[in-house]
């Protein structure tokens, strides 16, 4: 995430500034090939302290066979996931947010189709139980990665050959913005989980955690925005609109999250009895 946010406001500035494409084109190649040196290295790790780390964390020695079922074939997808993630914020960067939306969309479509068929055996289908999960997740991780780097290659011509003697310098700029913000998004996750922790202990059920934390998501989705089109504005907007933005950001996720809380409120009070059995194995 961090090399995302990099990303983004550097290309935003370059192409804010009304100029280089190519020189855009080569930091978003550069970040791309950063994110996934990054996160194979994550994985290989991932893949090599498997066993110990799930001991760690309190997984039975009953449950570790079905982890490592999983989470084997998780670790080998995941740098899939990272060309799409990257290259979403490429994308964003040039002022398009809805493809990808779409592209994500469709991995989230193709993976709910796969899951129940690679899970259960439906049809010609093997029953793979939890790997197929993984191997369904990794398959559309793989659809989203053609349809990202064909709109980079070629509706947005964001990507180009790598240039090493440049490669350690971009890769440098990228990370004076990434570095800072990757903690900010390493934090979320336990703060989505200790407010959906506290939802469900207050309304005595999970369905109100869960609840919560699709609306978590809805109020931090301003994030996948504000920064590059910030950056845009620093090099090429007024410099009222820079200064503004910040206060418009969160005026909107301040009232959606007023919007949402209120309905969610009555939810828990009265249709929890109701809602709780469908989310119930």
């Amino acid at each position: 995430m961090g090399v995302s946010v990099g990303i983004s406001t550097k290309i935003g500035r370059l192409l804010g500034s009304g100029g280089d494409n190519h020189t855009a084109a080569r930091f978003a190649t550069h970040g791309l090939l950063l994110a996934l040196v990054l996160m194979v290295t994550a994985s290989g790790i991932g893949l090599l302290t498997l066993e110990p780390l799930f001991s760690l964390i309190g997984a039975s020695p009953e449950l570790l066979p079905i982890i490592k079922q999983y989470m084997s074939v998780w670790y080998l997808a995941i740098p899939l996931l990272v060309i799409p993630m990257a290259g979403n914020s490429a994308i964003r960067a040039t002022g398009d947010a809805k493809t990808p939306a779409k592209i994500m969309m469709l991995a989230g479509g193709i993976n709910g189709v796969l899951d129940p068929l690679l899970i259960f055996g439906y049809g010609p289908f093997p029953e793979l139980g939890v790997k197929g999960a993984a191997i369904a997740s990794g398959i559309s991780w793989a659809f989203a990665l053609i349809y990202s780097l064909y709109i980079l290659i070629r509706r947005e011509k964001l990507l180009a050959m790598p240039q090493l003697r440049l490669f350690s310098r971009d890769c440098h700029q990228i990370m004076q913005v990434g570095t800072p913000a990757a903690p900010v998004e390493c934090i979320k996750p336990p703060l989505v989980w200790c407010h959906t922790d506290v939802a469900a202990r207050f309304s005595g059920n999970g369905i109100s955690g869960g609840l919560w934390c699709c609306y978590a998501y809805r109020i931090s989705a301003g994030d996948c925005n504000d920064v590059p089109g910030i950056g845009t504005d620093a090099v090429h907007g007024p410099e009222f609109r820079c200064q503004q933005a910040p206060t418009r950001i969160q005026g909107d996720v301040y009232c959606n999250a007023l919007r949402h809380a209120v309905p969610a409120v009555d939810l828990y009070d009265d249709d929890t009895a109701q809602l709780a059995p469908i989310f119930t194995i």
